[in-house]
């Protein structure tokens, strides 16, 4: 019986360390998203919002570099585009309709999944074992997340936020589809439309980002 526990703790120690170290996770990733929520906080908005979003995203860790292209419904408000950013010109382009804006990058490019996790341990979604992690402040300042991680094929599963707050209470449910541990490089090249364009104040302070950054880039 007592081989049988230090057998059972050692495997739950070795998918920890998969999960957290998972060694086919070092050069970026790429994935369609899926986002909904209902009153939950993200970064960047001015206060709990309800929306549905639909993504696409790549990350390149060793370049450093975020692609993103996104459809939001938020209220009868509709927003779509594509997000290209790069920390080697700290610049970020965003096209909306055939119209390239040019902005500074007001926010780290991770180069790595996100850290400072706690675990929970194995959890079915279905019958499908993943590895729960928990996040404080992981969304957004104010929320509590669960990410589930499979530490097999090394992909994001799902992250499930809810606010802190009891008393405005929200929630948000993030999957992921087609997880991919490796960057689609060829997202990152940006259309002509964003060769000749200048960076302008008015538009960064405007602009809309698409959620599906938030659980990964740290805002300056």
């Amino acid at each position: 019986m007592l081989y049988k526990s230090l057998f059972v703790i050692t495997v739950v120690f070795i998918s920890i360390g998969n999960a957290l170290f998972c060694e086919r996770e070092t050069k970026g990733f790429t994935s369609n998203v899926g986002i909904f929520s209902v009153n939950g906080y993200d970064i960047g908005q001015n206060g709990p919002s309800t929306y549905v979003e639909f993504s696409n995203i790549t990350i390149d860790y060793k370049g450093v570099r975020l692609y993103s292209s996104y459809f939001i419904t938020e209220g009868v408000n509709q927003f779509s585009g594509q997000m290209y950013a790069f920390n080697e010109n700290k610049t970020v382009y965003i096209v909306v309709n055939g119209e390239c804006s040019q902005l500074d990058l007001n926010f780290e490019i991770p180069v790595s999944l996100p850290k400072n996790e706690s675990f929970v341990g194995i959890i079915k979604l279905g019958k499908f074992d993943t590895i729960g992690l928990e996040f404080t402040d992981f969304i957004s300042p104010g929320t509590k997340s669960l990410l589930l991680y499979d530490d097999v094929k090394c992909a994001i599963v799902s992250i499930t936020t809810e606010n802190t707050d009891i008393t405005n209470p929200g929630y948000s449910i993030t999957n992921y589809y087609n997880f991919d541990y490796t960057p689609t490089y060829s997202d990152f090249q940006i259309p002509s439309e964003c060769f000749y364009t200048e960076k302008s104040e008015d538009i960064q302070n405007s602009v809309r980002l698409p959620h599906v950054i938030d659980p990964f880039v740290k805002f300056i």
